[in-house]
């Protein structure tokens, strides 16, 4: 294959390889990667105010705090160490003949920890589902925007479709 060919491949694979978390957060940047499939995942994030509207007890909420800080901590790690890997998949791209075997070895190092990420988040939901009552967890669905409802951004910072 000629490297006409060959780069612009490459870019468009890295750009939708980025973990949507390393897109601006949001999918943003490049592509949408599986920013969007993100969305359906269940979600580990709590914050105060849905806590409150739960009615959750102290000790829940301490459970709830420690299980989205040890997913928060293992995921920056994670992103800096992805951070890495996708510089020398570029630098690789960069040269005049890329080593195929050296780009499948980077790709696959940022798929495997993208699958990981996700794995870890699905956890981390469902030991924040395991501290609440079967009351709180039907409200706390109930609560999430239907799916569909709104688009990626605005979806999740307050505004909805048509915003």
């Amino acid at each position: 294959m000629n490297r006409r060919l060959i780069i612009p491949l490459a870019a468009l694979a890295l750009a939708t390889a980025q973990p949507a978390a390393a897109q601006h957060g949001d999918g943003h940047h490049g592509g949408h990667g599986m920013g969007h499939l993100m969305h359906s995942l269940p979600s580990p994030h709590m914050g105060l105010a849905t806590m409150r509207k739960l009615g959750l007890e102290l000790e829940q909420v301490r459970a709830i705090s420690q299980i989205q800080g040890e997913l928060m901590s293992k995921h920056m790690a994670m992103k800096t160490d992805l951070r890495e890997v996708r510089w020398k998949l570029q630098t690789e791209l960069d040269k005049e003949r890329p080593d195929p075997e050296r780009v499948h070895m980077l790709f696959g190092q940022l798929f495997d920890a993208r699958q990981d990420m996700v794995r870890d988040r699905v956890r981390a939901a469902n030991k924040v589902r395991d501290n609440l009552t079967e009351e709180q967890a039907d409200h706390f669905q109930e609560m999430r925007p239907a799916k569909g409802a709104g688009k990626g951004h605005r979806r999740r910072h307050g505004g909805g479709a048509g915003k």
